[in-house]
């Protein structure tokens, strides 16, 4: 039978409490959990990582764990107070003490004010990275992969999108070593950035 241990996530997340650090999530994902508010837990065989935006950046969460190789990890959704984070190791399952809380209505009302593309991330790659970008109002865009030369390697994205923050993978297998650029563009917007694929 398992124990029942309960442990501080969204706490440490939230007050930046000494156990919480930023890392790079480099170990290998067993299992990953989305809670309706966008929150993504990764539990992996070093611990449980934690991030708020989009993946961009992790926190490491595993406060508590007798055993930090997370097998298991879901969102419950009991009900609007009821939603919290559940996490399996070997021999235990751990409950977070407080409820996973929207940041929802914080985002509702920020729209951003201007276009805006992001570096994209991880730079210098191998094979893929993603390209992150904002949108003041709806609006068709493209978003397009070029070589040194000008020359198009790929289209990512040619549709209308809605006002806020999106994001584009590349995948570049079959692309040689060397510096590209990406460009995202709309009726009255165009911004290019370069990247670099390292094999």
């Amino acid at each position: 039978m398992f124990r029942v241990l309960l442990f501080l996530l969204i706490v440490v997340a939230c007050t930046g409490a000494a156990m919480a650090q930023d890392v790079t999530l480099s170990s290998a994902i067993t299992t990953m959990a989305v809670s309706p508010t966008g929150q993504i837990f990764a539990g992996t065989p070093d611990g449980v990582m934690h991030s708020t935006d989009n993946g961009a950046t992790w926190v490491r969460l595993s406060s508590g764990l007798d055993d930090d190789n997370v097998r298991a990890a879901v969102i419950s959704n009991g009900g609007v107070s009821a939603k919290y984070s559940f996490l399996a190791t070997q021999f235990s399952i751990y409950r977070s003490v407080q409820t996973i809380t929207s940041v929802k209505s914080r985002l509702e009302g920020s729209r951003p004010a201007t276009y805006q593309l992001e570096q994209n991330y991880p730079n210098p790659f191998n094979p893929s990275t993603e390209i992150q970008f904002s949108l003041p109002h709806a609006a068709r865009v493209t978003l397009k992969i070029y070589d040194i030369l000008g020359q198009e390697v790929a289209t990512l994205l040619d549709a209308t999108r809605q006002a806020g923050k999106h994001s584009a993978t590349w995948n570049a297998n079959g692309c040689a070593s060397g510096v590209y650029y990406y460009r995202l563009s709309s009726a009255d917007f165009t911004e290019t950035k370069k990247l670099l694929l390292v094999r």
